[in-house]
Formats: C-alpha cells, sequence, structure tokens
C-alpha cells in the first residue's frame, strides 16, 4: 500500500511547494526512508557493483567539471544521488516497483485526467491534457510510459487492451506527438520481445527510429497537428541554438545547468533533446555512462534471450519511450520515471529473489523416541 501511494502521488510529482521545493523530492526522501528499514528482498550482487560505480562515475564527473567550469552543481547533483539510491533500492527489492506502477496508472487516470478537465493545470497548454503535471509533453511522457509499462498488471488479454485504449486516448489528449510515437514504437518492442531474436528486433527498431524521423520531418503538420506551426517554429529556433552550443562545447561538457540556449536578450529555453543536454552538462563522458546504464544495463538492447517474464518486457518497453522521449523534450534522463525504470529493470533482468530461512523444528515420533529409550537401556 505504501509503494501504491507513492505511485499515485506521481502524478502531483511536478507540483512545487512554495516556489523552490518540488513534491518529488519529498517522495523520493520518503521513500529512501522507509527503504533503510527493509531488508533486500532481491540479490543484484552480478551488476551492482557496476551499477555503483557508473553512478558514481556520473556524479563525481559532473561535479568535477561544473567545478571546473564554475557552475553551481550543489542542488542538482544532491537531486541526482537521491535519484541514483532510489533506483538501487528498487533493484534490491527494498521498494515493490509493481505497486508504484499499479499507483501511477490510478492517478493519471483517476486524478489528473479528471482534474484537467475541471481546469486544473491547463497555463500555456489551453486544450491540452496536461494537469498537475503542468507541461503537456512531460504528462505525455508519464501516459505512454505507463501505458505500456501497465501492462503488466493484467493476465487476461481483454483486459490489457481497455487498459492501453484507455490510457493512450488520455495519450492522444496531451499532444504530445514524441510520446505517442514512442508509445506505439514501445508497443511493437513490448509484442515482439519474447517472440522474435534479436536481429530482427534489432532491425525493427531501427527501421522504427528511421520512420520516427521521417513521420516528425514530413507529417508533423497534418491533421490533428495542423495547427502546429508557431509550436514548431519556437521548437526549432531551440534546436538551432542548441546546435550552436554544442559546436562550442569541449569534450568534457560545460557543466551542470547549461543545458539553456538563449533565444533573445529576455528569453531562455531549456535544450528539447535529452542527449544534446548531457553532452553539454558531461560532455561525452557522460553520455557513454548514462547510456550504458539505460540502454546496455538496464533495457538490455544486446539482451539474446526469449524467454522473458511479462514484467520485464513491460518494463523495457517503458524505457524505450524513455529514449524516444529523450530526443525531443527536456530532461528526461535525471528524471524520476527513468531512474524508477532503471531501477526496476536491474531487479527483472539480473536479481534473484532472498528467500529468508524458515527455521524448522524436528519432532521424533512416539514410536521412534521409545525405541531409542529401549535401545539406550539396553
Amino acid at each position: 500500500m505504501f509503494e501504491f501511494l507513492f505511485g499515485v502521488g506521481l502524478t502531483l510529482s511536478r507540483f512545487s511547494i512554495g516556489s523552490r521545493l518540488p513534491v518529488e523530492i519529498l517522495l523520493v526522501i520518503l521513500v529512501l526512508g522507509v527503504a533503510s528499514f527493509r531488508r533486500p528482498t532481491i540479490d543484484v550482487s552480478r551488476v551492482q557493483t557496476w551499477v555503483v560505480l557508473l553512478m558514481a562515475a556520473m556524479l563525481i564527473w559532473v561535479v568535477a567539471v561544473s567545478m571546473r567550469t564554475g557552475q553551481p552543481w550543489t542542488q542538482r547533483s544532491f537531486r541526482f544521488f537521491l535519484l541514483f539510491l532510489l533506483a538501487l533500492c528498487l533493484a534490491q527489492g527494498r521498494i515493490h516497483w509493481k505497486s508504484i506502477v499499479a499507483g501511477a496508472a490510478m492517478g493519471l487516470i483517476f486524478i489528473n485526467a479528471p482534474s484537467w478537465l475541471v481546469g486544473v493545470g491547463a497555463g500555456n497548454y489551453q486544450g491540452y491534457l496536461t494537469g498537475w503535471l503542468a507541461d503537456k509533453n512531460v504528462s505525455g511522457m508519464f501516459y505512454a510510459i505507463f501505458a505500456v509499462a501497465g501492462l503488466c498488471l493484467f493476465t487476461l488479454t481483454w483486459q490489457k487492451v481497455v487498459y492501453f485504449v484507455v490510457m493512450f486516448g488520455l495519450l492522444w489528449l496531451t499532444g504530445s506527438r514524441t510520446s505517442i510515437a514512442g508509445c506505439l514504437l514501445a508497443l511493437v518492442w513490448w509484442f515482439l520481445r519474447p517472440r522474435a531474436h534479436l536481429w530482427l528486433r534489432l532491425v525493427v527498431a531501427s527501421v522504427g527510429v528511421w520512420l520516427l524521423v521521417a513521420v516528425e520531418n514530413s507529417f508533423s503538420q497534418v491533421g490533428e497537428f495542423s495547427d502546429r506551426t508557431g509550436t514548431d517554429w519556437y521548437r526549432h529556433q531551440i534546436e538551432l541554438a542548441t546546435s550552436a552550443k554544442l559546436a562550442v562545447t569541449p569534450w568534457y561538457g560545460q557543466g551542470l545547468n547549461t543545458g539553456w540556449v538563449a533565444l533573445s536578450a529576455d528569453r531562455s529555453a531549456l535544450f528539447h533533446n535529452s542527449y544534446a543536454q548531457l553532452r553539454v552538462e558531461g560532455g561525452w563522458p557522460l553520455v557513454v555512462v548514462m547510456l550504458t546504464l539505460v540502454v546496455i544495463l538496464a533495457f538490455g538492447v544486446f539482451g539474446l534471450n526469449k524467454d522473458v517474464s511479462d514484467d520485464q518486457r513491460a518494463v523495457e518497453a517503458g524505457l524505450a519511450v524513455l529514449l524516444v522521449c529523450a530526443w525531443k523534450l527536456g530532461e528526461v534522463f535525471f528524471t524520476l520515471p527513468c531512474l524508477f525504470l532503471v531501477g526496476s529493470a536491474i531487479a527483472l533482468r539480473y536479481g534473484r529473489s532472498i528467500v529468508a530461512p524458515v527455521p524448522v523444528t524436528l519432532r521424533v515420533s512416539d514410536a521412534a523416541e521409545a525405541e531409542l529409550l529401549e535401545r539406550q537401556g539396553s
């Protein structure tokens, strides 16, 4: 129940108390406090050292680069540290990830969507489903991730179909083209994962990415999205400024909080590409280490085994959504959804259940005890 309520709370994670304290941080601190009093239930010792080393390397690197370039680093690096700890707690089974998925699905359907209908969180995105998540692209990413991750909550096919249709309908209302495309590609991955060999999955993934780029470039002004000229112009200006900043960024990056571009003298915007943000803030080392953690260790892109549980392929599909969203959204990798999926995927891919030993009391039968006493007497 605790994890379920935490999942419901994800709906409010983007809401800030006061001006600087996001609910997300309070939720993570609360979960870590509870997890610290629980024993691990999953053994991930064969990869835990590598995971810890990768996370520590990222944290130390971005702090070192930020100190060298004179960028403020304390606040964001502390947030990264908390999210890394959360992922480790999930990997060790101290936190039940599946209950969080159930709570998040419940919150998105029965709290966020109705709140939006009554006028909560519309902001600058009139007509698009935002709710407590405030931003239509963030909202789209949440709905897309849990649309596929939540498939593990059901056993019957018709239940999965009904759930996905409901979540995809809400996702469509967010108007986030990237999240919609990511969700569809993730659904294909979810379907093929236990049925296709590695080479076929990689071919399908490559074709899917190619189609995603082609559709984005050629059909972004069709149908429901035909009135997005102003939005796309703004995004294009950000992409041009991002490319210019990447061109002058050294191989080691510019430090934390540099993933912004100046569009005019009085207007700046966050990168709309998380891969570019990794490159600017931590250089190529941060890009390589983060993608090693997410794509190779957690997502298991080179995994050869077709025998996979519904739980694992659902979480992998969630990671597929995240990797697509990172192409056109702001910060994605250093976020609660990303580290939640990474921790859960590591537990499912590499974990072995830790079963507590049950004390056994041996009782000698009356007949055997009588025979033993007789022998002792003789």
